[in-house]
């Protein structure tokens, strides 16, 4: 008898649980809307579980540098390995493109204005679940996006590696 009592316990302990963490998404959801949206954006596209319009099939990379002439060694290396490449040379050009087709992945060249922050804002918004990577070889760039929900890469070869993770590249 003392032991079908302790049987029950389980039951209202689980609900407390299961009430307390859908009360923590509730409060999250009031709080950060925009950020929770964004976070499980990106977990749904790692896992595979969401997919572009047949209108806007995947285009690879867009490469977003108002020089890539700085870049071309990299971006025709890319592009003879098979990755497509598209590059825009403004903010504004990128999000328009983004507009017009899903890409895989991006890449920003942070070094391309005295304020990127106020560049990689609009670009963030407008990547839905669309991976961004900022390339800057200067180290102060890590440091001032490490609280956003960027990577942030200083060479060729973390490039490289993000473009394997997207399977961009074998």
């Amino acid at each position: 008898m003392l032991g079908a009592g302790f049987a029950d316990i389980g039951r209202p302990v689980g609900a407390v649980l299961v009430s307390v963490l859908v009360l923590a998404l509730v409060v999250a959801a009031v709080a950060f809307p925009a950020r929770l949206e964004r976070v499980l954006q990106r977990l749904t596209w790692w896992r595979g579980k969401t997919e572009p319009d047949a209108a806007k099939a995947a285009a690879g990379v867009l490469w977003v540098d108002d020089r890539p002439e700085h870049n071309a060694r990299l971006l025709n290396g890319l592009r003879e390995q098979g990755v497509p490449v598209d590059v825009a040379g403004t903010t504004a050009e990128a999000v328009e493109r983004l507009g017009e087709r899903v890409y895989t992945i991006i890449v920003a060249d942070m070094s391309r204005a005295d304020h990127p922050d106020d560049d990689l804002r609009p670009l963030e918004q407008a990547s839905g679940a669309t991976p961004v990577v900022v390339f800057s070889r200067y180290a102060s760039t890590s440091e001032a996006y490490r609280e956003r929900d960027v990577a942030v890469v200083s060479s060729e070869a973390e490039i490289r590696d993000w473009l394997r993770s997207v399977d961009l590249l074998p």
